[in-house]
């Protein structure tokens, strides 16, 4: 029962620091002063396009040195957005607990709440906070609000969060926050939340010490088992490692999987090496996720159109419309029978292996044609009597086309949030499709009748970014919304905007081609 005084959300309100002075200063020039110099004694790396942190949260004392090796790496950059996926230490749920708006307080100042934090609370199984089971923690009366907030809310207590915003306050001056706390989840499916949510200015921060309290040469061993995983983008051995933030850790592996995020270790030591007692110590590693390109983040999941009993993806072969605009101009592969034929053998056995649980397919890849060995951009389209049962894709060209296509099969049959994950007994039913993309580029226009003419139904695909949302519709699509304006209104619905956003000033469209690849098709 709620008492007296209390609250029962941080919404709209003002948390207040709740370590300071335990796990870093509670002073402003000492803090500052701290921080500093942490980050003057880390090497700056000159990474290009950091998009995600893995940070440790202990006291400055312990953990400062590792922390500061990440945040050098952004110090100065470009980032208007900080998405911080820190483990619940005190409360006990499931899902991520989101607060949705007002702000965070530290001594170098206070941290406005993003407005994207409620959409994503309303994301399941991201969830607006609300009072859970707490264990306060012991130095919780030391705090300037044991009195008159509510005991049971997740957030309030937890010292991951907040360690991370005075690096942050220093590395990069002005920033939003959106803080997600996690519980017990599928890393997997915040992953495909989140996803929907990034741009090129937002930084993502996973919060998370490694092994806690064994002999400082045990320790490193364990340590050592998690940090492989990460260099390796091992989700499992991620998700199953030592490591109290575990699964904000395996989600960001899975973003750096979907969008080619490489790994940099940055640093890895225990307490033992900063406190100089090595008989218990507790491990933690910074790590650097960087895009080798540009990326321009588009929704993963593809054609979702309200296209009533032609499937809730609204999907379509490849028909007529590719058809004739193969005999306009060349397709952007112009891939032969045999290598069509390949690609979809690779995705047939990739899904049989990620549904039964078995081994993804080996690949003797200096058999394979050189064409398919080459960087491409892919979406893998499964159907089951004809209506959508799921498809994922990615517009970057990151990997090998052939690997591209075995990944982006597994994702189809087992991460479309959209739908259940494929069974074993739907695997021979399954219809397959790859649409193989082509380079896009923008389309710009002073009026929407120039917007328009660049447009060509049935050859071109549509991507639409505008206010931090992003949605693409494949060239098959048209079959369904032949009619251009139809075609961007039901684009921008998809990216979660009005129907005439495609229409701002402020929107980027662009379009590329698709060769596809259906099971018994040319």
């Amino acid at each position: 029962m709620q008492k007296e005084g209390e609250v029962s959300s941080l919404d709209g309100m003002t948390r207040p620091a709740a370590v300071a002075g335990l796990f870093y200063p509670a002073g402003a020039g000492l803090l500052r002063e701290t921080v500093r110099r942490l980050l003057a004694e880390a090497e700056d790396l000159h990474l290009q396009d950091v998009r995600a942190l893995i940070v440790p949260h202990a006291g400055y004392a312990y953990s400062g040195p590792v922390a500061a090796s990440a945040y050098r790496q952004v110090q100065g950059r470009k980032i208007s957005r900080v998405i911080i996926l820190a483990p619940s230490h005190y409360g006990h749920f499931r899902g991520v607990a989101v607060v949705p708006g007002g702000s965070f307080v530290t001594p170098l100042g206070r941290v406005p709440i993003d407005p994207l934090a409620r959409a994503l609370a309303e994301s399941p199984p991201f969830f607006p906070e609300r009072p859970v089971p707490v264990q306060l923690p012991s130095w919780a009366k030391t705090t300037p609000f044991e009195r008159g907030l509510s005991q049971g809310l997740p957030h309030m207590w937890e010292h991951s969060i907040e360690v991370q915003l005075p690096f942050l306050q220093e590395a990069i001056g002005t920033f939003t926050l959106v803080p997600a706390l996690f519980g017990e989840v599928d890393a997997r499916e915040a992953a495909r939340v989140l996803a929907r949510f990034l741009d090129n200015t937002t930084l993502v921060v996973a919060s998370s010490d490694l092994s806690h309290y064994l002999p400082h040469e045990e320790a490193v061993l364990v340590d050592r088992q998690c940090i492989g995983a990460i260099r390796q983008l091992d989700v499992d051995g991620v998700r199953e490692a030592d490591a109290c933030g575990r699964l904000p850790m395996a989600t960001v592996v899975y973003l750096a999987r979907e969008f080619g995020w490489e790994p940099r270790i940055l640093d890895y030591r225990t307490s033992g090496d900063t406190s100089g007692d090595y008989e218990a110590v507790v491990g933690y590693v910074a790590v650097a996720f960087c895009a080798s390109e540009k990326i321009s983040q588009v929704s993963m999941t593809c054609h979702e159109t309200e296209a009533g009993n032609r499937g809730e993806g609204g999907e379509a072969t490849a028909g007529s419309h590719l058809k004739d605009a193969k005999t306009e101009e060349a397709k952007p592969w112009d891939l032969s029978p045999e290598e069509r034929e390949i690609l979809l053998k690779l995705a047939r056995e990739a899904i049989w292996s990620a549904v039964t649980g078995n081994p993804p397919p080996r690949v003797e890849v200096w058999r394979l044609p050189e064409r398919l060995r080459q960087p491409a951009a892919c979406f893998v389209t499964l159907k089951r009597g004809g209506q959508l049962r799921g498809c994922i894709g990615t517009l970057i060209p990151r990997e090998p086309l052939y690997e591209a296509v075995i990944r982006r099969a597994e994702s189809a049959a087992l991460a479309d949030h959209r739908f259940p994950p494929v069974r074993p007994e739907e695997l021979g039913d399954l219809e397959v499709e790859i649409s193989v993309l082509g380079p896009s580029r923008p389309i710009r226009g002073a009026t929407p009748e120039e917007i328009l003419s660049q447009i060509q139904p049935g050859r071109h695909g549509v991507i639409l970014r505008v206010a931090g949302q992003h949605a693409t519709f494949l060239p098959q699509v048209w079959e369904h919304f032949p009619d251009k304006e139809e075609f961007l209104a039901k684009l921008a619905q998809k990216a979660g905007l009005p129907q005439d956003a495609w229409l701002w000033p402020e929107a980027e469209l662009e379009v590329y081609e698709a060769e596809v690849i259906s099971e018994g098709g040319a």
